[in-house]
């Protein structure tokens, strides 16, 4: 997964907006209260969670000593699992729980007189290999095609986007058994389109401009395909556009929907949008991932868009994730990324100053007791 605001960029769509919701705390008791582990970094101070797997084990990216980022696992400690070759810089976005990581990479094997391309990767077992790309307008000085991949299930299934041939677009890949498969209507689709979230079922949840080509403005759509059907969720009433960054095992979908600047985080579920609100005296939201309990995790934040703040959302209500956490002042969490079904949430937060990633575990769960926290990497 990447930074909150990487990720929610979307044609015809930035994030915004929500009701103001607080004053959860007191009234709930059985809020979860967590315990927060610092993931470390790999050397240049800085580091981002992105996922987080039913074992504990997470993805994302950090610094390095050169300044560039590179793609993290920390599965006890912070390793760094290197880029493609001759790639700078790259990062990790989801894994499975068979220790399978995905996320995408600089590439670059023809020597410095070539230009170096992003492209989606495979890791496993300690070998990073890349997953290609739907089509290249490859040229004597540029020999690959673009593609991120951005989610992984317990089958393998990858999902992300690719380079396409209509109109300088991308489409919306799934990739299986070593091929890429075209997920929005083939190469000569229109469409612009990208995977971020696929389950175990195979239901892929993303977003979706129908028409790229066209003259006029068309909206963005969150969208989920199975088995070769793509479904529009719509929007929120009001509003002209909406993503889907996550997908539970139930079909379940999170994301945003919104107008102009302004949007607002939303569950689906398989039926209705529902709006889930912002933080007190914030403007926007976005939701990033739900798990299958319901819980939903993502960003709140002011209308001059200045500051986030992580939030988790449960039983009807949005809650500040900076007031459920015990012993650590001297964090501001700005987004919660991910969220497994033992209700660990992962994400990137201010700590002295430096963005860094977090793991939160429920005070009351069974494997902060099970097992220590990951060693932290790096300098602190």
């Amino acid at each position: 997964m990447k930074s909150l605001r990487s990720r929610i960029q979307a044609i015809g769509g930035v994030v915004g907006g929500f009701a103001v919701l607080g004053g959860a705390m007191a009234a709930r008791p059985s809020l979860p209260v967590y315990t927060l582990t610092d993931l470390g970094e790999l050397g240049g101070g800085s580091s981002e969670a992105h996922a987080i797997n039913e074992l504990g084990h997470v993805v994302g990216r950090s610094a390095v000593t050169t300044g560039e980022f590179h793609p993290f696992l920390n599965d006890g400690a912070t390793s760094d699992l290197g880029t493609l070759e001759g790639g700078t810089s790259g990062q990790a976005t989801a894994l499975n729980d068979q220790g399978d990581v995905v996320g995408y990479s600089g590439i670059n094997g023809y020597g410095p007189q070539f230009g170096e391309i992003t492209q989606a990767f495979l890791w496993q077992s300690g070998s990073l290999r890349s997953l290609g790309a739907l089509w290249c307008e490859c040229t004597f000085n540029r020999r690959y095609g673009y593609s991120e991949a951005h989610a992984i299930n317990s089958l393998g299934q990858v999902v992300g986007f690719s380079e396409a041939r209509r109109c300088a677009s991308e489409h919306a890949f799934l990739w299986q058994d070593g091929t890429m498969e075209d997920i929005s209507g083939g190469p000569g689709d229109p469409s612009f389109s990208r995977a971020y979230a696929i389950n175990d079922s195979g239901q892929v949840a993303g977003l979706i401009v129908r028409d790229l080509c066209s003259r006029q403005s068309l909206p963005t759509r969150a969208f989920v395909w199975e088995s070769g059907v793509l479904q529009e969720l719509g929007v929120l009433s009001g509003h002209t556009y909406s993503a889907a960054y996550g997908i539970n095992e139930a079909g379940d979908v999170v994301g945003h929907s919104g107008e102009g600047s302004v949007s607002r985080a939303f569950l689906w579920d398989q039926n209705t949008l529902t709006d889930l609100g912002v933080l007190a005296g914030h403007a926007s939201s976005s939701a990033l991932d739900v798990n299958d309990s319901g819980q939903v995790v993502g960003a709140s934040w002011g209308a001059d868009e200045s500051s986030s703040r992580a939030f988790l959302w449960q039983a009807g209500r949005m809650h500040d994730l900076n007031q459920l956490v015990v012993g650590h002042p001297d964090w501001l969490l700005l987004e919660a990324t991910d969220i497994n079904d033992a209700g660990e949430i992962v994400g990137s937060g201010l700590h002295h100053g430096l963005l860094r990633a977090y793991r939160l575990t429920p005070r009351a769960s069974a494997r902060s007791a099970a097992r220590p926290p990951p060693a932290k990497a790096g300098p602190r």
